[in-house]
């Protein structure tokens, strides 16, 4: 199972959720396979309050991107799209080869 469990946080810093994160569907766009905790959260900040800004956070990386959601399969679908241009704490996604041993350990 390649699922990674993150926090996601809001353009402030804040914790919005506790999520896992599926491997990316491509080098912009990263998944959210489920949200642990905070739905109701998640929920308001994107819809209640119309905010999209968020940083993706580990012990070894944070990724700022755009939070994106869709409703697919009776469910709803959440997705972070990274944005190119903005500085990572960390270059290489965790999914990389490089990463993959600090992922194991």
């Amino acid at each position: 199972e390649s699922d990674m469990s993150v926090i996601i946080r809001d353009k402030s810093g804040q914790k919005i959720a506790s999520v896992l994160l599926s491997p990316p569907e491509d080098e912009q766009t990263i998944p959210i396979y489920r949200v642990i905790e905070g739905k109701g959260t998640l929920l308001g900040y994107y819809f209640g309050r119309g905010m999209r800004e968020v940083t993706i956070e580990s012990e070894t990386f944070r990724l700022p991107g755009v939070l994106r959601t869709n409703w697919a399969q009776n469910e709803r679908k959440w997705r972070v799209a990274l944005d190119p241009a903005a500085p990572r704490v960390v270059q290489e996604l965790p999914w990389t080869a490089a990463s993959e041993s600090l992922l194991a350990s």
